[in-house]
């Protein structure tokens, strides 16, 4: 894995270490999406569920065979492992929003089915005024991250569709700090590196310090949570300043880490990303720098780790050439512009989470050229057209997020060629033709959200293949098929989404055979018999199961075992909901909604 200098008690020091994810504030981009929530995960996204396929958000390791794609680097400020799946905004900025200048592109509801207080729609989600709500966290026990300075943070949602004049709320989908997913073994990256043209002279130590104050000083330094050694009072080597590490060999600074710390700024007003090229590793996330990033950001040649993310930059994405970046982390921004076409040309890249920015156009062609590519996150931005069958190319790939944009046309074909995919989510965008049979092929996925889409068609018998899935979301999406009886083969399921679709038939009896299924969401649609009460009954981790606003009949007793989920100690069924008591006598729901369809 990628190596940096081990911190000595001031966040310095010259002994290696490995990368670390830099704290979360648990969510994407350092802002919230309360359209779709992901599975819980250990550590990424600030979810309250195990998601397996993205390890801790302070372990993103590339695969273990080469240590390619390196991981970003532990916040040395707060090494807390972020596991919740609220989202958060900065330490120094509370409330609703995270940015004062987006929040008016925010639509938050709160707890979709407990709670449906919503806060108009403005902003960029008019652009989508009658497509797909945001979706809040269904469960009942979200906790937030801890953040710097003991403040939470808040964060951005975006707005959907409304259904006969009712807006629908949802999922909360955090966009954690940037974490990798674990790809499968068989995955090998080459840790080589291209070679560099002409080589920089070397900087004097008194050079080094000219820069490093000039940056302390111009992003308030004063203010700082942590910076010994940076106001010189000390008079040792940059080395041992807080947060500056330097190779082992010789005393060259070549890992910043100053995330969470409180920076405020102009960083294009800096030396330091211009002059400070024996840089190798630059973590700022989560901090208040503003304004652009500066095209002189070239000069970095060493540099193979760029995390700017959670901060408040406004340019458009520069056209530098970085021939060892392998992570670029600009997430939770205000970047504008295209996505460009020579960022492909960083051959090293494995990580490109660019979510939660203002950025438009198509996604390039050239990305399914960026052949070393593990995680690809360009979710919550404003981009158009269709969907690059060259993504499809991507056959290191385990994470592709693009969620939340105006994405049209079908889905390719080509993406079923992405073997190793673990996280496949294009919720809430345009796509249509049906969910394609080619995705039922891509055996490795734990996360398949599709949710908030025009798709219709049906869900296939031949989902049964996806047995490593932990999460399925195919809400809103205009299914019209009955519920196929092989969804009970999914042996790790742990979350079923399939509200407000055309569902007909009945209630399988072989969902009674999830052993892991904590979550089940079947409300809104056509479905008609009975509840299977004694089936749904084994579900012992069952904590949420919504049925109503279908045309089921019959009665579920107390004394059944799908009651005693709810009413026998130890059980963990906190949310039953059904039609009732004029279709369905129900003697333990904790909610009967007899709204008319």
């Amino acid at each position: 894995s990628l190596k940096t200098p081990k911190s000595n008690g001031n966040g310095g020091g010259k002994s290696t270490k490995s990368l670390k994810t830099p704290k979360s504030n648990g969510n994407g981009g350092g802002k919230s999406t309360k359209s779709l929530k992901t599975p819980k995960s250990n550590g990424v996204g600030g979810a309250t569920k195990t998601n397996k396929t993205i390890k801790s958000i302070k372990s993103m390791k590339a695969p273990k065979s080469n240590g390619a794609g390196g991981s970003i680097k532990t916040d040395k400020t707060d090494k807390t492992t972020k596991t919740t799946k609220t989202t958060s905004g900065k330490s120094n900025k509370t409330g609703a929003t995270m940015k004062s200048n987006k929040a008016s592109q925010t639509s938050v509801k709160t707890n979709k089915k407990s709670n449906k207080t919503q806060v108009p729609n403005g902003g960029k989600t008019s652009k989508k005024s009658n497509k797909t709500s945001g979706k809040t966290n269904k469960k009942s026990n979200k906790t937030k991250p801890p953040s710097v300075d003991g403040k939470s943070k808040a964060g951005k949602s975006k707005a959907g569709k409304s259904k006969d004049g009712k807006s629908k709320g949802g999922k909360s989908k955090s966009k954690g700090r940037t974490t990798m997913p674990t790809p499968s073994p068989t995955v090998l990256v080459p840790t080589s590196m291209p070679s560099v043209g002409p080589t920089l002279p070397p900087l004097s130590e008194d050079r080094v310090i000219a820069i490093l104050q000039d940056f302390y000083g111009k992003t308030g330094g004063s203010a700082w949570f942590e910076s010994s050694g940076w106001d010189g009072s000390t008079g040792k080597s940059p080395c041992y300043w807080y947060g500056i590490s330097c190779s082992n060999d010789e005393d060259v600074v070549d890992d910043i880490n100053l995330a969470s710390n409180n920076l405020a700024g102009d960083l294009s007003d800096t030396l330091l990303i211009s002059e400070l090229h024996t840089l190798r590793y630059l973590d700022l996330f989560d901090n208040s720098l503003s304004g652009s990033i500066p095209d002189d950001i070239e000069n970095l040649l060493n540099l193979e780790l760029l995390s700017l993310g959670n901060n408040t930059l406004s340019s458009t994405l520069p056209s530098a050439y970085l021939p060892k970046l392998r992570v670029l982390d600009l997430q939770g921004n205000q970047l504008i512009g295209t996505l460009p076409s020579d960022l492909a040309t960083l051959s090293e890249l494995t990580i490109v989470h660019l979510q939660n920015n203002g950025l438009t156009g198509p996604i390039p062609e050239s990305f399914g050229d960026i052949n070393k590519l593990l995680s690809l996150d360009l979710g919550l931005n404003d981009l158009t057209s269709t969907l690059p069958a060259s993504l499809g190319y991507l056959h290191h790939l385990v994470e592709l997020k693009l969620d939340q944009n105006f994405l049209t046309g079908i889905i390719p074909d080509e993406i079923d060629m992405l073997h190793h995919l673990q996280v496949l989510d294009l919720a809430v965008n345009g796509f249509t033709g049906g969910v394609p049979e080619g995705l039922y092929n891509l055996t490795a996925l734990e996360e398949l959200v599709l949710a908030v889409n025009p798709l219709a068609g049906t869900i296939s018998s031949s989902i049964s293949a996806l047995s490593s899935l932990k999460y399925l979301d195919l809400a809103d999406c205009g299914l019209i098929s009955i519920i196929p009886n092989q969804l009970g083969m999914l042996y790790e399921l742990e979350d079923l989404f399939l509200e407000n679709n055309a569902l007909t038939g009945t209630l399988p009896v072989s969902l009674g055979e999830l052993p892991m299924a904590k979550q089940i969401y079947i409300s809104e649609n056509q479905l008609v018999g009975t509840v299977p009460q004694q089936a749904y009954g084994s579900l012992t981790m069952l904590e949420v199961l919504e049925l109503q606003q279908n045309e089921l009949t019959g009665s579920v007793y107390s004394n059944s075992s799908l009651c005693q989920l709810r009413t026998v100690a130890g059980g963990d069924l906190d949310v039953f909901k059904t039609d009732c008591p004029s279709e369905v006598a129900c003697e333990c729901c904790t909610n009967c909604a007899n709204t008319t369809r």
